[in-house]
């Protein structure tokens, strides 16, 4: 069987077609990769900020000390002065995440309201 120049052209355009889908198919696979492993290296820094020994006890301050030292009233004058002693109120550090706190609860509080009808209260 002898084979035409036609033929042969179409079978390495047949060959081309499906190499490159494999590299493309390929490439999409690595692209999901790739995007996992950044979504771990972010979640593995974020959890390594929140045990860095400083944050520990920023946080620590802020659930046990913060409620007390509101009830003086120097204290909370103190919050109105301009600037800001960040010694006096470190609990400042953490005014860039109320920001992020309250925009995602923005974004996600009609997700959050519909899958909690489907589900019984939490003690």
């Amino acid at each position: 069987m002898r084979w035409s120049l036609e033929l042969w052209s179409t079978v390495s355009s047949v060959g081309t077609f499906a190499v490159i889908g494999a590299t493309a198919l390929v490439a999409l696979v690595q692209l999901r990769h790739i995007r996992r492993a950044n979504q771990l290296a972010g979640l593995q820094s974020i959890f390594a900020m929140l045990q860095d020994p400083g944050v520990r006890e920023l946080v620590n301050y802020v659930r046990h000390d913060l409620a007390s030292r509101m009830q003086d009233a120097t204290f909370r004058q103190s919050l109105l002065a301009i600037p800001i002693d960040r010694r006096e109120h470190p609990e400042l550090y953490l005014q860039t995440d109320w920001y992020n706190v309250s925009l995602y609860w923005g974004l996600l509080r009609g997700v959050i309201e519909q899958s909690r009808q489907s589900r019984p209260p939490q003690p």
